[in-house]
């Protein structure tokens, strides 16, 4: 705690069994905020809340698992208002899935909802084997959801 940087240092408790009075300590010395996040979920608001005031990115959301025919998995993530461009990626990192209904025996389609709730009816602004990302030009602020889903045998 002697040696500080001479900037706002955001530290982030995660449990109830870390080193709190530290991270306080750290927040506190650096005129940075203390955090404390009970679990994952409540982890990722808080990251989300720092990157969006920092304003020097947007998360929008990471997930990962595996799903089979049929299964859709979704990621809920936040744009803040006057964010010139938010960009969504559907990553399943097989070239064997293709993007697009029907379009091979295995593929994956995503659907993307604004902040209402509503549809965005765009295609990929790049697909391929493997991936396909959206972006929305002056994306209204809010939570967003992407949601993709498989279809084929097997898993993705």
């Amino acid at each position: 705690l002697e040696d500080l940087p001479d900037v706002p240092v955001e530290t982030i408790a995660l449990g109830d069994h870390g080193q709190q009075e530290t991270l306080r300590a750290i927040a506190a010395g650096t005129g940075g905020e203390y955090n404390f996040a009970v679990d994952p979920a409540a982890l990722l608001n808080i990251l989300l809340d720092l990157v969006e005031s920092m304003g020097i990115a947007q998360i929008l959301g990471v997930g990962s698992r595996t799903v089979g025919n049929h299964q859709s998995y979704s990621l809920v993530g936040r744009v803040s208002a006057g964010t010139p461009m938010a960009t969504f990626l559907v990553f399943w990192g097989d070239p064997a899935i293709t993007y697009g209904s029907g379009s091979g025996p295995r593929w994956v389609t995503a659907d993307l909802l604004d902040p209402d709730g509503k549809p965005v009816t765009r295609s990929p602004d790049w697909a391929s084997d493997g991936f396909a990302v959206f972006s929305i030009p002056d994306p209204a602020a809010g939570s967003w959801t992407l949601g993709a889903t498989f279809v084929g045998p097997g898993n993705c």
